[in-house]
């Protein structure tokens, strides 16, 4: 059993290995088909934009488009702060009884968005999670899991500055609300709520503001984001809880270097509050992380793109002693019409 839980811990890692090798090879074969192709036309390539995060774009009106994003994580080491610590398995009669060693996400979400007027788009945004924990007693393991249709996101974007030129410069706001449409009561097989983090929502009416900015010239791509959710109480089982507020920054480079290939990298920040749970503040949660973000767009058609990239933490400020992952898996597959 052992030697099986190894090998799938394993199959991460070398998922990574290939997904880069793919990478290589796509880059490698696209770009002299994109220089070709750049002598032919005769224009210059223009990139397509960040992965791990948003910019100052807004959809015309009669613009459509969907968007696929597949996120991977395993978070097997703890950390107090920016230290990593050794896990200590719970001793006999110790509370809480079971302790958190491993943590994994498999999320999908899919984006529809529309140009609405001139200056307006809106977007939904529906996140497919699937969660894995396991945890140890004194004498026991206990692995968990839960999946399904997370909390739905409705978000409408305004064009503050849209420069009409060659080389434009775009700046937008956006509002929104986040919707308990996920479980928060999802038991064990022996009958208890799982924790907060396995539920696929958290039961809680939760607004949302974004500001985005990009800047494109010639073959460059800069571009910031930033988002802040504010999160209201909602509920874990039969408790009341509330997940932490959220404030996410960004800053994004992409460089095109042909029709067929963009290189990226992103600086993506993420600052959490502490949870609470029936009034009691978690002290365990929250904090502040950094990712820096390379990655690779595939540009097969006008308005259309794979990226995939490797989002990996280069400082950690957590607030007491938590998990926290090595890298991240991060995929995109953009369609507008």
């Amino acid at each position: 059993m052992q030697e099986e839980t190894c090998n799938e811990r394993k199959r991460p890692w070398k998922m990574l290995q290939r997904m880069l090798l793919i990478q290589v090879i796509c880059v490698a074969l696209a770009m002299p088909a994109g220089a070709d192709h750049e002598k032919r036309s005769g224009s210059e390539p223009r990139p397509v934009g960040a992965l791990n995060s948003s910019n100052g774009g807004v959809y015309e009106k009669g613009q459509y488009g969907i968007i696929f994003k597949y996120t991977y994580y395993e978070q097997d080491q703890l950390y107090d702060g920016n230290d990593s610590v050794d896990f200590e398995r719970p001793i006999k009669g110790q509370q809480p009884g079971k302790k958190c060693s491993l943590r994994s996400l498999r999320k999908l979400q899919m984006t529809l968005r529309a140009g609405i007027t001139d200056r307006i788009d809106a977007r939904l945004i529906i996140p497919y999670v699937d969660k894995e924990m396991e945890r140890q007693s004194f004498s026991s393991n206990f692995l968990d899991d839960n999946a399904g249709i997370g909390d739905i996101k409705l978000m409408a974007r305004y064009r503050i500055w849209s420069q009409k030129k060659k080389d434009p410069f775009n700046l937008a706001f956006g509002v929104g609300l986040k919707m308990p449409t996920g479980q928060t009561d999802e038991e064990d097989a022996t009958g208890q709520c799982l924790p907060g983090y396995l539920q696929t929502g958290s039961g809680s009416w939760d607004p949302v503001v974004e500001l985005g900015a990009h800047k494109v010239s010639g073959r460059h791509w800069v571009s910031s984001y930033l988002m802040y959710q504010m999160t209201t109480e909602g509920e874990l089982g039969d408790l009341e809880f509330k997940k932490p507020n959220t404030f996410k920054y960004n800053l994004a480079y992409a460089y095109a270097l042909s029709k067929l290939v963009d290189l990226q990298l992103e600086l993506n920040g993420e600052i959490k509050g502490k949870a609470e749970l029936d009034g009691e503040t978690q002290e365990n949660t929250g904090g502040h992380i950094i990712y820096l973000s390379p990655g690779v767009h595939i540009k097969f058609h006008r308005g259309m793109h794979f990226d995939i990239g490797v989002p990996m933490p280069v400082y950690r400020d957590l607030n007491g002693t938590q998990l926290s992952e090595d890298y991240r898996i991060v995929a995109k597959l953009a369609l507008k019409f």
